[in-house]
């Protein structure tokens, strides 16, 4: 089951949204994270959680930045995957628009993601904002 996503969090210099993604079928998901940021961020984290419904397993994730530049972890808690993408020291993210995609099976015949969830902590120079929302 595909969500038509949200109208989107903004807080200062940082925006987000998520959505599921289109593609996504009767047995598997994408869960897509959109942040646009009007500043040059010094530092950068962005997680998503996965309640762990029914056969819910990770296979995969990724994003527009270079793999180079980011951290990535994947845990499994009690209750939900959770997914991270943590910007490296000393790298810069100009402005713009990226996406952070989380990939999971799960049990055939569509998933609610409506227990899901995103933050994005992002921090510039001289501030700092934060973002989160559901899908």
């Amino acid at each position: 089951m595909a969500s038509p996503g949200n109208s989107g969090v903004e807080r200062g210099f940082l925006w987000a949204s998520g959505a599921v993604d289109p593609q996504s079928i009767d047995n598997w998901a994408q869960s897509n994270v959109t942040v646009r940021n009007s500043e040059t961020l010094t530092a950068l984290e962005v997680r998503v959680r996965i309640a762990l419904t029914p056969y819910v397993t990770s296979t995969g994730m990724w994003s527009t930045i270079p793999a180079e530049h980011l951290v990535t972890t994947v845990e499994q808690q009690p209750d939900v995957l959770v997914y991270t993408f943590t910007l490296k020291p000393a790298v810069r993210i100009t402005p713009g628009s990226y996406i952070f995609a989380v990939q999971y099976g799960h049990a055939v015949g569509g998933r609610d993601p409506s227990r899901d969830s995103y933050q994005a902590i992002a921090t510039t120079e001289v501030a700092r904002a934060e973002v989160d929302g559901g899908f």
